[in-house]
């Protein structure tokens, strides 16, 4: 079997650490290990998948704890989506950062991670939903964070991961005119793509989530992907809430 023909899997994490959180979008590094050993173990044995790992927001803790981790490891595909107005600040677009209190990738650390082969796209500018933006606003987000982060590793951006994974049609069609030809979700949407610009579902791995949920997530368990869309369907809690307290 070629290599385009292998099944594709996406596991999407967003931040590593070791201190508390309100939330489970942090996962501890020893859970994270846990994940890499099942899932090196998975590309051992089945030579037809390919697991991505993406993480979104861009925290410092990719470069701290899973850098030097998924760097040694059968992993071949790692990507972060970076936040373009946060390089090297903390998370202040987090409507919880009163209490969870978390760097970003700086410029030199993206630089790293990019010459260690990882691959660089962008998660925005701002974190707001491009749904709750005019189209000058979206191709703001858009155009501007592919800028910043192409003048950072001096190569072309082609990925991009929309925040909250809110797209529409009029927001692809945006990123397509923008010049990106992959983009990132959890839920698959109703889009009509052109040829060359594909869309790409992931399952995104939380706090709660062990070894065995990681291999439910590889073989698509339908219980296992119905609680990541009941999880995900709080995003636009978590959008109301940052409406709230900007």
């Amino acid at each position: 079997m070629s290599y385009n023909q292998k099944k594709d899997i996406y596991l999407n994490y967003h931040n590593l650490g070791y201190n508390f959180q309100i939330g489970i979008n942090k996962i501890h590094p020893s859970i994270f290990r846990n994940h890499i050993r099942v899932i090196d173990e998975i590309l051992s044995k089945d030579k037809d998948v390919n697991i991505s790992i993406t993480f979104d927001d861009g925290y410092e803790g990719v470069y701290k704890y899973a850098k030097p981790l998924l760097d040694k490891t059968k992993i071949k595909r790692k990507k972060v989506f970076i936040i373009g107005d946060y390089i090297g600040k903390n998370n202040t677009w987090d409507f919880s950062f009163l209490l969870n209190h978390y760097k970003h990738l700086s410029k030199n650390q993206i630089k790293e991670l990019y010459q260690s082969g990882w691959e660089i796209g962008s998660h925005g500018l701002s974190h707001k939903s491009f749904l709750s933006m005019n189209s000058n606003q979206v191709k703001k987000e858009v155009i501007d964070s592919k800028q910043i982060l192409e003048d950072i590793i001096d190569t072309e951006i082609q990925s991009i991961a929309p925040p909250f994974s809110h797209i529409n049609q009029e927001v692809y069609d945006l990123c397509v005119e923008a010049g990106y030809n992959s983009i990132y979700i959890q839920n698959p949407v109703e889009i009509q793509t052109i040829e060359d610009v594909n869309i790409y579902s992931r399952n995104n791995v939380y706090s709660i989530d062990r070894n065995l949920n990681i291999i439910k997530k590889v073989k698509s368990n339908k219980m296992e992907n119905e609680k990541e869309k009941f999880i995900s369907s709080f995003n636009n809690l978590t959008v109301l809430c940052t409406k709230i307290i900007k």
